[in-house]
């Protein structure tokens, strides 16, 4: 998703708020993960982002830390779709 997508979504779609810090990046990624163990697994994940991180190729980050915010994150993901085709139909 392009930081234009996300900024048409946050401004048009009731109910939405953005999850991250106040920053313009080019691209935004959602990283959904599962797993047996949820301290292991947060902590992979926390090592493997903040490894990204370090070597520059990604510059910020969230990290849902419940359900509720795990439904936010998703929602924007879905209304992208639907907000690109209706501002951007000729793209």
């Amino acid at each position: 998703m392009t930081w234009l997508i996300l900024l048409q979504v946050l401004n048009n779609i009731e109910g939405v708020r953005n999850p991250l810090p106040p920053a313009v990046h080019n691209f935004y990624v959602l990283i959904e993960t599962t797993g047996s163990d949820e301290s292991y697994d947060r902590e992979r994940l926390e090592t493997f982002l903040f490894g990204l991180m370090e070597s520059g190729l990604i510059l910020d980050g969230v990290v849902a830390q419940d359900i509720n915010q795990v439904s936010s994150f998703w929602r924007i993901r879905e209304v992208s779709t639907l907000t690109f085709l209706l501002f951007f139909p000729y793209m």
